[in-house]
């Protein structure tokens, strides 16, 4: 009888010490994903401002280049629509 008890006990000894090894791995695990987490983060804060810091000015370069295209376009536009007037080029 004390032999199935004492196996019982080793049982349930053993059970405990699994759940405890268990639960520290996940606490590790949760731990290692935090991390990783604030890593990714970080990373991609740095990758932004780079895009930013590369990006920014030639936004703004290809944003004055289009306004001057545009002014460009109506300049040639205007002398276009001369040669229809009267008395225009084509008179």
């Amino acid at each position: 009888m004390f032999g199935r008890r004492n196996q019982h006990d080793e049982g349930v000894r053993r059970h405990e010490e699994f759940l405890r090894i268990q639960e520290q791995r996940e606490e590790e695990s949760r731990q290692e994903f935090r991390r990783r987490d604030e890593e990714f983060h970080e990373f991609m804060r740095e990758m932004a401002l780079r895009h930013e810091k590369v990006y920014g000015p030639m936004i703004v370069e290809m944003e004055e280049n289009r306004k001057q295209l545009r002014a460009n376009t109506e300049a040639v536009l205007r002398r276009l629509d001369r040669f229809d007037e009267p008395g225009g080029a084509t008179a």
